[in-house]
């Protein structure tokens, strides 16, 4: 029984770690969309 938890646990770390993973891409665009936004301002 406690492996079949001890499974369940890990698929919850891989799954909140794809989650972190989706954010900072998620992240990223959002950065890169307003630095290009802002960037003709600059020049």
């Amino acid at each position: 029984m406690s492996t079949i938890y001890r499974y369940l646990d890990v698929l919850s770390v891989e799954k909140c770690i794809d989650n972190i993973n989706d954010f900072i891409k998620i992240k990223r665009i959002f950065i890169i969309m307003s630095v290009i936004e802002s960037y003709p301002l600059r020049l």
